[in-house]
């Protein structure tokens, strides 16, 4: 899935993996926090007080159009 920074629209960003007590896994309830990879443009740039926003995966994006 790929997510936008709300306060910097030119980071773009890919969730590649979810930690979780030293367990990938695909998701977690919200009640629950874990750690993530993100990787693309401005991924350095990311803060903890960044607000990420869902715009979609590449491969649905992409296959959409076609």
């Amino acid at each position: 899935m790929t997510f936008q920074s709300a306060s910097s629209p030119e980071v773009e960003v890919r969730l590649t993996e979810i930690l979780w007590y030293g367990r990938i896994v695909d998701s977690l309830d919200e009640a629950h926090t874990g750690k993530v990879l993100l990787i693309g443009c401005g991924a350095a740039r990311i803060s903890p007080d960044d607000v990420l926003i869902a715009v979609g995966s590449r491969e649905t994006d992409t296959t959409s159009r076609e």
